[in-house]
């Protein structure tokens, strides 16, 4: 699929991207920066759905609402935080939130669960 979104957009009149913006350094890392983050967050959102389910035996109901205040932040904290990249500090909360989030995502996040699944026992009761 990825492949594909490439070759159309070297040959589309009006692509979404277009292609020669990748050879400028500061586009190309910051839109590798993004793709890294934004899988890094869906895995970690996916594996704690997963885990309230599989692990905590929550109903998606309830999975829901123990993750809705996550979104529900977001606002708040986008306000309060926006005059952060005034301060010099626009490098530094990306890399640090980057760094937070990519080990749980990758390597913390999916073992634990897999782990919790292995080792589960069957008659456990639902939470």
């Amino acid at each position: 699929m990825g492949t594909a979104f490439w070759l159309r957009s070297a040959r589309h009149a009006a692509p979404i991207v277009e292609l020669p913006l990748l050879r400028v350094p500061a586009f190309a890392v910051g839109t590798l920066a993004a793709l890294l983050f934004t899988v890094a967050f869906a895995a970690m959102l996916l594996t704690s759905v997963l885990w309230c389910q599989e692990v905590w035996g929550y109903s998606a109901i309830r999975t829901g609402l123990a993750i809705a205040p996550g979104p529900l932040v977001v606002p708040a904290l986008a306000v309060a935080s926006g005059g952060v990249s005034y301060d010099g500090w626009a490098r530094g909360v990306p890399r640090l939130w980057g760094a937070c989030c990519s080990p749980g995502a990758w390597g913390g996040g999916p073992v634990r669960w897999v782990r919790a699944r292995a080792t589960r026992p069957s008659s456990s009761p639902a939470c």
